[in-house]
């Protein structure tokens, strides 16, 4: 019984953690995680203890790549100091709004800063808002990449190891 649980866990939640990399609204690299972590409780001897370290780390680069790629972005759009405290607050505010909001709160805040706070031209304030946009779809690009990258890595440990 407990097998066809494990099993059951690890598949849903590798597949759907893999669609909720690219849904706003859902922890996909956190499923995946829970998923592998919930197997190897239930099934200790299936998983090695390296794919749980590996998965781990997976999942505390997506956050990296989050911030990262937002603040590349909007640098890359010519934000100014002001731009990038309103990314930061904008990302912020956004988490609340989920899913528009993750997309749409460094996007406003970014131009708030801009615009508002450092009186820059509203083109200005608009290039550096798309260029934090641009940059959480790269983010969100290569977080895909990385959880596929997990559940291949989880897929051979089951196979080879």
């Amino acid at each position: 019984m407990w097998a066809i649980i494990a099993w059951t866990v690890l598949v849903l939640f590798l597949l759907v953690g893999v669609v909720g990399i690219v849904l706003p609204a859902m922890p996909g690299m956190v499923l995946i995680f829970a998923g592998v972590l919930i197997h190897k409780l239930l099934l200790p001897f299936y998983l090695s203890w390296w794919t749980l370290g590996v998965v781990s780390f997976g999942v505390l680069a997506t956050f990296g790549l989050d911030f990262l790629g937002s603040t590349v972005g909007a640098k890359w759009g010519g934000a100014s100091k002001q731009g990038m405290i309103g990314l930061l607050l904008g990302g912020l505010v956004g988490i609340f709004f989920a899913p528009a909001g993750l997309i749409l709160g460094p996007l406003i805040g970014v131009f708030v800063g801009e615009v508002f706070v450092a009186s820059r031209p509203v083109v200005d304030g608009a290039k550096a808002g798309i260029g934090a946009t641009l940059g959480v779809a790269v983010s969100t690009l290569l977080k895909l990449l990385l959880g596929l990258i997990l559940v291949a890595w989880v897929i051979c440990d089951l196979i080879f190891f």
